[in-house]
């Protein structure tokens, strides 16, 4: 049975071993269809909840391609009045790779498009 891929028209030969189940049909070719799980994959990525969950879900390592990764938030000092008092008012994200342990560290207020007006709150209530 010949049908065309719904996204990009090209022929497609619908073979009986395909299908798993009765009655289904296979509606992309292999390149789209690949593409199709791969923009899945990414929004699904996007409705994680917290920024770290979403670097978690996205990370490749530079240096060995593994997927797998640890991220912690970190605070530090800054300089001046801060590094006196040792007040911790600077936050990051690290980002460790489960494999070979290559580390990246990340502005979590860049990230989340937060103004400076806010962080004294999260200063004072959490983040």
């Amino acid at each position: 049975m010949r049908r065309s891929c719904k996204s990009c028209g090209k022929n497609i030969e619908e073979k009986p071993d395909d299908c798993i189940c009765e009655g289904a049909t296979i509606e992309y070719c292999e390149k789209c269809q690949k593409e199709k799980e791969a923009e899945e994959e990414k929004r699904k990525a996007l409705e994680l909840k917290t920024l770290d969950e979403q670097i978690r879900a996205r990370f490749v390592c530079c240096k060995c391609k593994s997927k797998n990764a640890r991220v912690k938030r970190i605070s530090t000092t800054g300089d001046g009045f801060s590094r006196l008092m040792n007040f911790q008012n600077n936050v990051f994200l690290v980002v460790s790779c489960c494999n070979c342990g290559y580390v990246e560290l990340y502005d979590p207020v860049i990230l989340e498009n937060k103004s400076d007006r806010w962080a004294i709150f999260d200063l004072l209530f959490g983040n």
